[in-house]
């Protein structure tokens, strides 16, 4: 299935961006650069299918199953995942991508704040390896922000303070934003942490083989210096393993029907968010409007 189409990772792309970037690829339990073990042992080495022996495997491959025929019926969308065909065949003029990244921007900001609440919760009936998951995936998040910032400033030459910043404040969202960024934290305000490894960590699965492609087009066709694209390069490998965070607890801990389904409906309701903030864009593009 894996060369069928695009967006899955296999063990080939990970050899691949683990031989240009020189990840890590062992099981043990060193320090790592956060200087703490990582929560579960061997998630981030190469080819790490350890969730697959977990009690809620089936549920989690369903899901899994979903997001791919997803993923297949959108795959004619030019805009779809994150404008990512259109860069890589540099088929967007510079001031339109620009367009589109001032309106992404405002992602990279708050979108990973409401974890926290997930994180107190596990913590709080002794889920441990959910906790430090949780955590490890905000640590992760974390500066993402401001890479992105990075690249609007060197390729865009937008001021950082005056120009840039103001893009991640919700009350300057448009309507659509605003409105998917109100129903993320609305149902995770309550929800079980295992929305959260539906919504945030499993829905991520699509990024890194987009963003090689997104990386790849900035250089070749928009000569955007490497200095300004660590954001795009850092999210050719780092989602592998946010997925696999998502996958494991959904298939160790979605043991009732009633967790099943609401990570389920998580899932989808992120996917679907995403797609239609990105058709939004793309359908607001000073070029289709004129």
């Amino acid at each position: 299935m894996a060369g069928k189409f695009d967006f899955l990772i296999d063990e080939e792309y990970e050899r691949s961006i683990a031989r240009e970037y020189n990840l890590l690829d062992g099981d043990e339990r060193e320090l790592n650069i956060a200087g703490a073990y990582t929560p579960v042992r061997g998630i981030y080495s190469l080819g790490w299918q350890g969730w697959r022996n977990q009690p809620n495997a089936d549920f989690v491959e369903s899901l899994i199953d979903w997001h791919n025929g997803f993923l297949r019926d959108h795959l004619s969308d030019p805009f779809y995942p994150e404008f990512s065909p259109l860069i890589y065949k540099g088929e967007i003029e510079l001031a339109d991508l620009k367009h589109y990244h001032k309106r992404l921007m405002a992602s990279t900001s708050e979108v990973f704040m409401f974890e926290g609440l997930a994180h107190t919760r596990a913590h709080m009936i002794g889920a441990k390896e959910v906790r430090d998951l949780i955590a490890r995936h905000m640590f992760e998040e974390t500066g993402h922000n401001e890479m992105f910032a990075d690249f609007m400033v060197g390729a865009y030459r937008m001021d950082r303070v005056k120009e840039v910043y103001p893009l991640t404040d919700p009350s300057n969202f448009d309507r659509p934003l605003f409105d998917w960024y109100k129903s993320v934290i609305a149902r995770n305000a309550k929800g079980h942490f295992v929305e959260i490894a539906a919504a945030s960590m499993l829905m991520e699965r699509w990024i890194p083989k987009a963003y090689k492609k997104i990386s790849d087009g900035l250089r070749k066709h928009y000569l955007i210096p490497n200095e300004c694209l660590t954001f795009m390069d850092i999210h050719t490998y780092i989602d592998i393993y946010h997925e696999r965070f998502g996958a494991y607890i959904l298939a160790k801990y979605a043991n009732t029907k009633e967790l099943q389904e609401s990570a389920a409906q998580a899932l989808k309701s992120s996917v679907l968010g995403l797609y239609n903030n990105t058709k939004f864009a793309y359908e607001s593009l000073p070029v289709h409007k004129k």
